[in-house]
């Protein structure tokens, strides 16, 4: 009793409760100023400072650097630990954009742009645009399965945008596949994380800005970046295999197939060769996705004293998560500490879902790291917003394993359509605000009590990624989705 006493006494704001600070207007250094002295009077250890959308100082400008440098000083003076999110707005590895000028730099995808099946010796004739055309394939079925044995290259076959070709006896399966960027809404594109140009790129641009800026406040007062929503793909091209130009050598080289010719077992039942090709694939773009991006990030912070952070995209439902990280446990081992971002209008509406915080939870117990954050309150109902609903989303995520607070968000600004992103704002406007400190010191003993408290493992619980490799063609087959809910189920 007297060391839980001791642990409630003694906890600190500064590492257990860190408000995601929106940069989203000037960025006058008055405002600045003032802002820090409302979260110094309510006893806010620190912040994460977040650039976002509605910002009006150009991102990593001088002028960009001049205002780190102000709040660095102060919250230096007041002894406040800062992070700082690494993109503006996300996904991280863009630079705002400027890495992906370069089209080298960004992510492209395969798809199945179509695909048909002819029995016997028939001519098909049909309109295929060929600008976004990669591979047309006629493959022959047997029993229900393709014979990869039987690959035909027809790509010849199309001309000025018409395909035509005349097949042979038995039955065939002719595919059409096209190759196109991923896009997002923000930078146009997604940076290609396959490619190691991109990480560099980012490091060369981002990191070592900050380096060159703010290198005496290394390793005390900035305690490191956030890495947020990296991940091979995005939501609307679910059914799109990530993709990068040596992808197709490098497959060859280290499985013995020919990745060309076998690509249509990547959507199609192929016999038993199918899980084969399908974990093979898998296994490639999720090594070239950390070797080439997440590890770089990580170990130029581990050089440079700073922690690492990582919030993935797709952490949530579990085929989600095999789609964009692979395998979420592979790439979460390589940060200090592991983010999660659950919205929580999904806890509100009583759709339970509980997988991303114990997906964090569990990575930091599997490699013993310090912490697992939960980016909180995102959606939380938002104006309406109460201290007494944060108490209860608090109470429920330290219960899945979340140490310590990230929580959305303090805005700098809540002009215009700012007061509408990623709502609520839970700063200094609020009528709440000046109860706050009681507040964060609830979530600071919660923090501190949890965070030195001994996890009990009694059950382990598989992560059927392999199982989801080989079962996955690029979508959820009705098999993926079983096993996924079986994962669902034993939580």
């Amino acid at each position: 009793m007297n060391k839980l006493k001791k642990i409630l006494k003694n906890s600190s704001p500064d590492h257990c409760f860190l408000p995601l600070w929106f940069w989203n207007h000037e960025l006058d250094k008055t405002e600045l100023q003032r802002q820090i002295n409302f979260m110094l009077e309510q006893k806010v250890g620190g912040f994460v400072i977040y650039p976002r959308h509605g910002l009006r100082v150009p991102y990593l400008s001088e002028s960009w650097f001049d205002k780190m440098a102000f709040v660095f000083e102060l919250a230096q003076k007041n002894k406040l630990s800062v992070f700082i999110n690494d993109e503006y707005n996300w996904p991280s590895g863009a630079a705002d954009g400027q890495i992906l000028q370069d089209p080298d730099c960004r992510m492209a995808y395969l798809y199945l742009y179509d695909e048909t099946t002819i029995k016997g010796s028939k001519s098909v004739e049909k309109y295929v645009p060929s600008q976004n055309i990669e591979l047309i394939q006629a493959i022959r079925v047997n029993n229900g399965e393709l014979d990869l044995n039987s690959v035909k290259n027809l790509k010849k076959y199309l001309k000025n945008d018409r395909f035509h070709w005349h097949s042979s006896e038995g039955e065939w399966k002719i595919i059409f596949v096209g190759k196109e960027y991923f896009n997002s809404s923000f930078f146009g594109y997604l940076p290609d994380y396959l490619n190691p140009k991109v990480a560099k790129q980012f490091i060369r641009i981002v990191y070592e800005s900050y380096k060159k800026h703010l290198k005496k406040y290394f390793g005390n007062t900035l305690k490191g970046f956030i890495t947020e929503k990296p991940g091979l793909g995005y939501f609307n091209h679910t059914r799109a295999i990530p993709w990068s130009p040596h992808i197709f050598r490098l497959f060859n080289r280290q499985n013995s197939l020919n990745l060309e010719k076998h690509i249509g077992g990547l959507f199609f039942n192929a016999g038993k060769k199918t899980q084969r090709i399908r974990t093979a694939f898998r296994a490639l773009i999720l090594d070239e996705y950390v070797n080439n991006f997440i590890k770089p990030l990580t170990e130029w912070c581990k050089k440079e004293h700073l922690l690492s952070i990582g919030q993935l995209q797709g952490e949530g439902p579990l085929e989600q998560n095999i789609l964009f990280q692979g395998n979420y446990f592979d790439v979460m081992r390589h940060f200090d500490i592991a983010a999660v971002d659950s919205p929580d209008s999904q806890l509100i509406s009583n759709q339970r879902n509980i997988i991303a915080t114990k997906m964090g939870s569990s990575s930091a117990a599997l490699y013993s790291k310090s912490s697992v954050m939960t980016q909180i309150f995102r959606y939380a109902d938002g104006w309406k917003f109460n201290l007494r609903l944060g108490k209860w989303l608090a109470d429920w995520q330290v219960i899945l394993g979340a140490t310590s607070f990230m929580p959305y968000a303090f805005f700098y600004s809540v002009q215009g359509f700012r007061k509408f992103e990623s709502t609520p704002d839970i700063f200094f406007r609020q009528p709440y605000w000046k109860f706050f400190d009681q507040f964060t010191n609830y979530l600071s003993q919660l923090s501190s009590l949890f965070s030195q408290s001994q996890r009990l493992n009694n059950i382990a619980v598989l992560y059927p990624h392999h199982s989801l490799w080989a079962k996955m063609n690029f979508d959820s087959t009705n098999e993926a989705k079983i096993i996924a809910n079986e994962f669902l189920r034993t939580f």
